[in-house]
Protein backbone atom coordinates (compact mmCIF):
# COMPACT_ATOMS: atom_id res chain seq x y z
CA UNK A 1 0.00 0.00 0.00
CA UNK A 2 1.59 3.68 -1.28
CA UNK A 3 2.68 5.37 1.91
CA UNK A 4 -0.64 7.99 2.66
CA UNK A 5 -3.17 6.07 0.96
CA UNK A 6 -5.17 5.62 3.91
CA UNK A 7 -5.45 9.02 4.73
CA UNK A 8 -5.46 10.80 1.12
CA UNK A 9 -9.39 10.71 0.89
CA UNK A 10 -9.65 11.22 4.84
CA UNK A 11 -11.01 14.80 5.56
CA UNK A 12 -9.54 15.59 8.93
CA UNK A 13 -11.37 18.62 10.04
CA UNK A 14 -14.74 16.41 9.44
CA UNK A 15 -14.02 13.88 11.76
CA UNK A 16 -12.65 16.24 14.33
CA UNK A 17 -15.92 18.44 13.98
CA UNK A 18 -17.81 14.95 14.33
CA UNK A 19 -15.60 13.53 17.37
CA UNK A 20 -16.43 17.11 19.00
CA UNK A 21 -20.34 16.89 19.06
CA UNK A 22 -20.65 13.80 19.81
CA UNK A 23 -18.61 14.12 22.66
CA UNK A 24 -21.04 17.03 23.20
CA UNK A 25 -23.65 15.51 22.79
CA UNK A 26 -22.65 12.46 26.00
CA UNK A 27 -21.43 15.85 28.01
CA UNK A 28 -25.22 17.16 27.66
CA UNK A 29 -26.82 13.41 28.49
CA UNK A 30 -24.56 13.23 31.46
CA UNK A 31 -25.37 16.59 32.88
CA UNK A 32 -29.13 16.20 32.32
CA UNK A 33 -29.10 13.24 34.07
CA UNK A 34 -26.60 14.38 36.89
CA UNK A 35 -29.46 17.26 37.20
CA UNK A 36 -32.02 14.84 38.21
CA UNK A 37 -30.55 13.43 41.28
CA UNK A 38 -32.92 15.36 43.75
CA UNK A 39 -36.41 16.72 42.61
CA UNK A 40 -37.15 13.82 40.51
CA UNK A 41 -39.54 12.31 39.45
CA UNK A 42 -41.96 15.30 39.46
CA UNK A 43 -45.21 15.34 41.53
CA UNK A 44 -47.54 15.84 38.80
CA UNK A 45 -51.46 15.44 38.44
CA UNK A 46 -50.48 12.31 35.90
CA UNK A 47 -49.41 10.93 38.73
CA UNK A 48 -52.38 11.17 40.62
CA UNK A 49 -54.31 10.65 38.21
CA UNK A 50 -52.60 6.97 37.15
CA UNK A 51 -52.73 6.34 41.11
CA UNK A 52 -48.51 6.45 40.89
CA UNK A 53 -48.21 4.08 37.46
CA UNK A 54 -46.95 7.15 35.48
CA UNK A 55 -43.47 8.29 36.99
CA UNK A 56 -42.77 11.88 34.91
CA UNK A 57 -39.27 11.93 35.08
CA UNK A 58 -38.56 12.65 31.02
CA UNK A 59 -35.83 11.32 29.16
CA UNK A 60 -32.58 10.83 30.06
CA UNK A 61 -33.50 8.26 33.14
CA UNK A 62 -32.74 8.73 36.62
CA UNK A 63 -28.90 7.53 37.30
CA UNK A 64 -27.82 5.25 39.33
CA UNK A 65 -27.80 6.43 43.33
CA UNK A 66 -24.37 7.84 44.71
CA UNK A 67 -23.00 8.09 47.54
CA UNK A 68 -21.89 11.47 48.58
CA UNK A 69 -19.85 12.11 51.98
CA UNK A 70 -21.31 15.25 53.96
CA UNK A 71 -18.61 17.85 55.27
CA UNK A 72 -17.91 18.45 59.13
CA UNK A 73 -18.22 14.77 60.01
CA UNK A 74 -22.02 14.68 58.90
CA UNK A 75 -21.87 11.17 57.61
CA UNK A 76 -22.87 10.15 54.35
CA UNK A 77 -26.27 10.73 51.77
CA UNK A 78 -27.56 9.03 48.51
CA UNK A 79 -29.03 10.61 45.74
CA UNK A 80 -31.07 9.71 44.05
CA UNK A 81 -33.14 8.47 46.84
CA UNK A 82 -37.38 8.37 47.78
CA UNK A 83 -38.29 11.86 49.07
CA UNK A 84 -41.81 12.31 50.75
CA UNK A 85 -44.16 14.21 48.87
CA UNK A 86 -44.83 18.03 50.24
CA UNK A 87 -48.30 18.69 51.23
CA UNK A 88 -48.35 22.53 49.51
CA UNK A 89 -52.04 23.71 50.35
CA UNK A 90 -54.18 23.77 47.02
CA UNK A 91 -56.09 27.11 45.93
CA UNK A 92 -56.39 26.63 42.48
CA UNK A 93 -59.79 27.58 40.75
CA UNK A 94 -60.38 24.17 39.46
CA UNK A 95 -58.89 20.68 39.55
CA UNK A 96 -56.42 20.50 36.74
CA UNK A 97 -52.86 22.23 36.05
CA UNK A 98 -53.15 25.60 34.47
CA UNK A 99 -55.68 26.55 36.35
CA UNK A 100 -55.74 30.67 37.88
CA UNK A 101 -55.03 30.86 41.75
CA UNK A 102 -58.25 31.54 44.19
CA UNK A 103 -56.84 34.99 45.82
CA UNK A 104 -59.18 34.47 48.38
CA UNK A 105 -57.56 30.96 49.09
CA UNK A 106 -54.11 32.16 49.01
CA UNK A 107 -52.33 34.38 52.11
CA UNK A 108 -48.86 34.80 52.97
CA UNK A 109 -47.05 31.91 54.27
CA UNK A 110 -48.78 29.54 52.22
CA UNK A 111 -46.27 28.87 49.85
CA UNK A 112 -47.99 29.43 46.62
CA UNK A 113 -46.46 32.00 43.71
CA UNK A 114 -43.89 33.84 44.81
CA UNK A 115 -44.16 33.09 48.37
CA UNK A 116 -43.27 29.29 47.25
CA UNK A 117 -40.73 27.60 49.18
CA UNK A 118 -38.68 24.17 49.46
CA UNK A 119 -37.74 22.19 52.47
CA UNK A 120 -34.20 22.49 53.31
CA UNK A 121 -32.50 20.91 56.78
CA UNK A 122 -33.09 22.20 59.69
CA UNK A 123 -29.97 23.11 60.28
CA UNK A 124 -27.51 26.27 59.94
CA UNK A 125 -25.24 26.45 56.90
CA UNK A 126 -21.62 26.24 58.05
CA UNK A 127 -18.83 27.52 56.53
CA UNK A 128 -15.32 25.55 55.92
CA UNK A 129 -14.36 25.99 59.68
CA UNK A 130 -17.80 24.45 60.88
CA UNK A 131 -19.38 27.60 62.11
CA UNK A 132 -22.48 29.01 60.63
CA UNK A 133 -22.20 31.38 57.79
CA UNK A 134 -25.23 34.13 58.48
CA UNK A 135 -23.17 35.43 62.10
CA UNK A 136 -24.76 38.88 63.84
CA UNK A 137 -22.62 41.79 64.39
CA UNK A 138 -22.33 41.02 67.81
CA UNK A 139 -20.60 37.94 67.30
CA UNK A 140 -19.34 38.50 63.85
CA UNK A 141 -16.42 40.56 65.10
CA UNK A 142 -14.41 40.47 62.34
CA UNK A 143 -16.68 42.47 60.35
CA UNK A 144 -17.98 45.79 60.39
CA UNK A 145 -19.75 48.47 58.01
CA UNK A 146 -17.53 50.25 55.42
CA UNK A 147 -16.36 53.26 56.36
CA UNK A 148 -18.90 56.28 54.26
CA UNK A 149 -21.51 53.61 54.05
CA UNK A 150 -25.29 53.80 55.87
CA UNK A 151 -25.42 51.74 59.13
CA UNK A 152 -28.85 51.21 59.01
CA UNK A 153 -28.41 49.86 62.99
CA UNK A 154 -31.13 52.16 64.96
CA UNK A 155 -32.75 52.88 61.50
CA UNK A 156 -36.66 52.84 62.01
CA UNK A 157 -38.54 49.91 59.52
CA UNK A 158 -41.25 50.95 57.55
CA UNK A 159 -43.56 48.43 55.86
CA UNK A 160 -45.34 49.07 52.53
CA UNK A 161 -47.80 51.19 54.02
CA UNK A 162 -45.45 53.32 55.53
CA UNK A 163 -46.28 52.30 59.05
CA UNK A 164 -43.83 51.62 61.81
CA UNK A 165 -42.99 48.10 61.77
CA UNK A 166 -39.76 48.04 64.51
CA UNK A 167 -36.39 49.27 64.97
CA UNK A 168 -33.33 47.90 63.70
CA UNK A 169 -31.00 45.92 66.18
CA UNK A 170 -28.06 44.63 64.53
CA UNK A 171 -26.79 43.21 61.39
CA UNK A 172 -26.48 39.76 59.69
CA UNK A 173 -23.51 39.00 57.39
CA UNK A 174 -22.45 36.06 55.59
CA UNK A 175 -18.92 35.47 56.53
CA UNK A 176 -18.07 33.26 53.28
CA UNK A 177 -19.23 36.01 50.93
CA UNK A 178 -18.68 38.99 53.46
CA UNK A 179 -21.81 40.78 52.92
CA UNK A 180 -24.46 41.72 54.83
CA UNK A 181 -27.53 39.23 54.60
CA UNK A 182 -29.94 40.23 56.83
CA UNK A 183 -31.11 42.70 59.60
CA UNK A 184 -32.17 41.91 62.67
CA UNK A 185 -35.81 44.03 63.62
CA UNK A 186 -37.04 44.40 66.83
CA UNK A 187 -40.66 44.35 66.58
CA UNK A 188 -42.79 47.71 67.70
CA UNK A 189 -44.79 47.11 70.67
CA UNK A 190 -48.35 47.02 68.87
CA UNK A 191 -47.30 44.84 66.33
CA UNK A 192 -45.32 42.40 68.65
CA UNK A 193 -49.17 42.50 70.46
CA UNK A 194 -50.15 41.38 66.93
CA UNK A 195 -47.47 37.95 67.02
CA UNK A 196 -49.10 34.58 67.23
CA UNK A 197 -47.54 32.10 69.66
CA UNK A 198 -46.45 30.21 66.77
CA UNK A 199 -44.43 32.41 64.96
CA UNK A 200 -41.62 31.04 66.38
CA UNK A 201 -40.50 27.39 66.62
CA UNK A 202 -40.70 26.88 70.28
CA UNK A 203 -38.95 23.68 71.52
CA UNK A 204 -39.64 20.71 73.23
CA UNK A 205 -39.91 21.01 77.56
CA UNK A 206 -38.00 18.56 79.64
CA UNK A 207 -38.40 18.36 83.55
CA UNK A 208 -34.73 19.87 84.95
CA UNK A 209 -35.88 19.74 88.82
CA UNK A 210 -38.45 18.87 91.92
CA UNK A 211 -39.40 21.15 94.41
CA UNK A 212 -41.22 18.34 96.90
CA UNK A 213 -43.05 20.40 99.82
CA UNK A 214 -43.96 18.21 102.81
CA UNK A 215 -46.57 19.98 104.85
CA UNK A 216 -48.51 18.81 108.13
CA UNK A 217 -51.73 20.28 108.85
CA UNK A 218 -53.92 19.81 112.24
CA UNK A 219 -57.18 19.24 111.66
CA UNK A 220 -60.28 18.56 114.13
CA UNK A 221 -59.82 14.51 113.47
CA UNK A 222 -56.40 14.36 113.41
CA UNK A 223 -52.68 14.96 111.95
CA UNK A 224 -52.99 15.31 108.42
CA UNK A 225 -49.54 15.33 106.01
CA UNK A 226 -49.53 16.45 102.59
CA UNK A 227 -47.09 16.60 100.07
CA UNK A 228 -46.95 18.69 97.29
CA UNK A 229 -43.91 17.80 94.02
CA UNK A 230 -43.81 20.71 91.32
CA UNK A 231 -41.90 19.79 88.49
CA UNK A 232 -39.41 22.61 87.16
CA UNK A 233 -39.64 22.35 83.20
CA UNK A 234 -37.13 23.90 80.15
CA UNK A 235 -36.62 23.85 76.81
CA UNK A 236 -34.97 20.68 75.98
CA UNK A 237 -31.35 20.46 75.88
CA UNK A 238 -30.29 20.20 72.07
CA UNK A 239 -28.41 17.08 70.55
CA UNK A 240 -25.64 17.65 67.89
CA UNK A 241 -27.80 14.90 65.92
CA UNK A 242 -30.23 17.67 65.94
CA UNK A 243 -28.25 20.68 65.54
CA UNK A 244 -25.44 19.53 63.61
CA UNK A 245 -21.66 20.04 63.58
CA UNK A 246 -20.11 22.94 65.55
CA UNK A 247 -19.77 24.49 69.06
CA UNK A 248 -21.69 27.74 69.45
CA UNK A 249 -24.14 30.21 71.31
CA UNK A 250 -28.13 27.60 71.13
CA UNK A 251 -29.86 30.36 73.38
CA UNK A 252 -33.71 30.54 72.12
CA UNK A 253 -34.74 33.65 70.25
CA UNK A 254 -36.97 36.16 71.65
CA UNK A 255 -40.49 36.31 70.13
CA UNK A 256 -40.20 39.94 69.03
CA UNK A 257 -36.77 39.62 67.34
CA UNK A 258 -37.37 38.88 63.42
CA UNK A 259 -35.09 39.12 60.36
CA UNK A 260 -35.23 41.26 57.43
CA UNK A 261 -33.29 39.82 54.30
CA UNK A 262 -31.73 42.73 52.61
CA UNK A 263 -33.10 41.79 49.16
CA UNK A 264 -36.14 43.35 50.52
CA UNK A 265 -35.11 46.30 52.19
CA UNK A 266 -34.43 50.11 50.86
CA UNK A 267 -32.21 51.89 53.36
CA UNK A 268 -32.11 55.35 53.53
CA UNK A 269 -29.52 57.61 55.21
CA UNK A 270 -30.85 60.83 54.83
CA UNK A 271 -34.61 59.74 56.64
CA UNK A 272 -32.94 57.14 59.01
CA UNK A 273 -34.90 54.69 57.73
CA UNK A 274 -35.11 51.14 56.20
CA UNK A 275 -38.17 50.24 53.36
CA UNK A 276 -39.57 46.95 52.95
CA UNK A 277 -42.23 47.37 50.18
CA UNK A 278 -43.02 43.72 50.53
CA UNK A 279 -45.65 43.78 53.15
CA UNK A 280 -47.28 45.77 55.85
CA UNK A 281 -46.36 46.81 58.95
CA UNK A 282 -48.74 44.82 60.95
CA UNK A 283 -47.64 41.83 58.68
CA UNK A 284 -44.16 41.83 60.15
CA UNK A 285 -46.54 39.97 63.13
CA UNK A 286 -46.35 37.06 60.81
CA UNK A 287 -42.71 36.56 59.98
CA UNK A 288 -41.36 33.52 60.35
CA UNK A 289 -38.97 33.24 63.50
CA UNK A 290 -35.54 31.37 63.99
CA UNK A 291 -35.24 28.64 67.31
CA UNK A 292 -31.60 30.42 68.28
CA UNK A 293 -30.54 33.65 69.07
CA UNK A 294 -27.70 34.14 67.03
CA UNK A 295 -28.24 31.19 63.96
CA UNK A 296 -30.47 30.72 61.28
CA UNK A 297 -31.46 27.37 59.66
CA UNK A 298 -31.68 26.30 56.26
CA UNK A 299 -35.20 26.08 56.41
CA UNK A 300 -36.04 28.78 58.40
CA UNK A 301 -34.15 30.65 55.36
CA UNK A 302 -36.37 29.41 53.13
CA UNK A 303 -39.50 29.94 54.99
CA UNK A 304 -38.24 33.73 55.98
CA UNK A 305 -37.83 34.45 52.05
CA UNK A 306 -41.26 33.04 50.98
CA UNK A 307 -42.70 34.60 53.74
CA UNK A 308 -41.50 37.97 51.92
CA UNK A 309 -41.88 37.42 48.37
CA UNK A 310 -45.17 36.44 48.79
CA UNK A 311 -46.04 39.31 49.86
CA UNK A 312 -45.21 40.75 46.19
CA UNK A 313 -48.58 39.40 45.64
CA UNK A 314 -50.31 38.12 48.40
CA UNK A 315 -50.11 41.57 50.60
CA UNK A 316 -52.38 43.55 49.51
CA UNK A 317 -55.54 42.45 47.57
CA UNK A 318 -55.22 45.30 44.70
CA UNK A 319 -51.61 43.18 43.98
CA UNK A 320 -53.40 40.04 42.86
CA UNK A 321 -54.96 42.06 40.38
CA UNK A 322 -54.25 43.08 36.64
CA UNK A 323 -52.93 46.30 36.42
CA UNK A 324 -55.02 47.37 33.61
Amino acid sequence: MPIGAFTESLDLPLVLVNVFFLFFLCLVYYLRQEDKREGYPLVSDRTERSDGRVDVVGFPPLPSPKTFILPHGEGTTQAPHPEEIEEVPSAFAGNRSGLPVNREAAALGTRLGPGSWTVRRDLPELTHNATPVFRPLRFATAFDVMKGEPDPRGYTVLGMDRRIAGTVTDIWVDESEHMAKFLEVELASDVFGLRSEDARPEREMETVGVVVTDEIIETPRGTVERIEVDEIVAPAEISDDEYGAGDWERSPAPRGSILLPMDFAAVSKLHGTVSCGAITADQFAGVPGRKFDTVITSLEENQLRGYYGGGYLWADPKRAEPVL
